[in-house]
């Protein structure tokens, strides 16, 4: 795999470089699981039947995007990270729907914003890799 897939460090991706993206992250992570656990949320736009679906795709787009970012599995745009950021994204999405059907957090799971989760995840890893190619492109 050429353009930016490279198990190789990249010049940009430094040590407070990662640091500084895990951090991100785990804040990122916390107000996620937070809000996605707030008791009673409630979003209503009026008009858009299912705001919630949108915004599932761009939390966990987001949230798969700087947990990539974070190169917890290896060089930024290797496929071992990406993968590992998927895996992950997808286990903690699904974690995430379950822990919302607990009663006393009065929130529902429904397997829509499951897939809605799932889909942002691949987003977010597209995004990812997209930027690695933009990235790579720089380089040469």
């Amino acid at each position: 795999m050429s353009h930016g897939a490279s198990s190789r460090p990249r010049a940009t991706e430094t040590a407070a470089g990662t640091r500084a993206a895990r951090w991100a992250f785990l804040a990122y992570a916390l107000a996620v699981a937070i809000a996605t656990h707030w008791p009673r949320l409630r979003i209503d736009l009026g008009a858009v039947p299912r705001p919630d679906l949108v915004i599932h795709l761009g939390v966990f787009g987001l949230w798969a995007f700087l947990c990539a970012r974070a190169a917890w599995f290896g060089p930024r745009f290797s496929a071992r990270n990406i993968l590992g950021a998927g895996l992950v994204g997808v286990a903690y999405a699904g974690l995430d729907e379950a822990t919302q059907a607990i009663e006393i957090v009065h929130r529902t799971a429904r397997w829509d914003d499951l897939a809605a989760d799932i889909m942002g995840v691949a987003g977010g890893l597209g995004a990812t890799l997209l930027l690695g190619a933009l990235e790579a492109n720089t380089d040469d």
